[in-house]
């Protein structure tokens, strides 16, 4: 994606919403604590160098495809 790419522009325009909907759903804590849990007893999900677990917790969430779609976008975009 380069800055003239209609794509890029969308999803820089969308990127300030969609932050703000995943750090009020705590997406970013929830997906710490499977990652790294506070709790020793719990067990600690691995990292797939993928969107794979990011994907479940926007599926708990209730998010849709398109959501979910534009979310991982969002996130590509912020590496």
């Amino acid at each position: 994606m380069c800055d003239q790419d209609p794509e890029f522009e969308f999803v820089n325009k969308i990127a300030p919403a969609v932050l703000s909907v995943l750090e009020k759903e705590r997406f970013f804590e929830r997906l710490d604590d499977l990652l790294c849990p506070a709790d020793s007893s719990a067990e600690r999900v691995t990292c797939e160098h993928s969107f794979n677990i990011s994907v479940s917790i926007l599926r708990n969430l209730a998010m849709d495809s398109d959501d979910i779609e534009d979310v991982l976008a969002v996130l590509h975009s912020k590496g």
